[in-house]
């Protein structure tokens, strides 16, 4: 018996009885409900590329908006590390030699830095900014009989231009004697 059925498979297999016509009828349902679906119509492909363009189109064009920004962001990042750079130059700087003289007295410190907010010498090709920070008498807003405030307190005016745009920043900070 299990003869003829093999023998019946391998006939079928190899001289099929039926036609085409008959597969297609002997295919279950969800197949064959498959195959009379219809595709996308010109009109639907259409717009959906249409829209696809334009949201592309919408990204690339702020591509230039945010990466001007982010520039801007590095260069601000880099004019804060300068500044703070500075501030902890004088505040460890020797009191007694930084209020020897008065502030009208002392000449300003230039210094250069690269993109990384490193210091650099003034004729590296690196150099990006420059700075020069000079020293300004304090004044207390409200009244001209306020203490003197020049043997406590010393205010550095601080500007920074970027050589490549040359724009500026300034900054002023503020040191005080701690008497060392």
């Amino acid at each position: 018996m299990p003869n003829i059925i093999y023998r019946h498979i391998l006939e079928e297999a190899m001289f099929p009885t039926h036609s085409a016509s008959s597969v297609k009828a002997r295919l279950p349902e969800s197949i064959s409900s498959f195959q009379k679906q219809e595709g996308f119509t010109l009109v639907e492909v259409t717009l959906a590329l249409g829209l696809t363009i334009f949201a592309v189109m919408t990204v690339v064009g702020l591509l230039p908006v945010g990466l001007g920004g982010l520039r801007q962001a590095a260069d601000d990042t880099v004019r804060a590390q300068i500044i703070k750079e500075l501030d902890a130059r004088l505040c460890m700087a020797d009191s007694s030699a930084l209020f020897a003289q008065s502030p009208s007295a002392s000449a300003p410190v230039e210094s250069w830095f690269d993109s990384d907010g490193q210091v650099v010498s003034s004729n590296d090709q690196d150099a990006r900014f420059y700075v020069r920070a000079g020293q300004e008498t304090p004044q207390f807003p409200g009244s001209d009989h306020a203490n003197d405030a020049s043997t406590s307190l010393r205010v550095f005016r601080i500007e920074i231009e970027d050589l490549r745009t040359h724009t500026r920043t300034k900054a002023v900070l503020h040191v005080a004697n701690n008497g060392h």
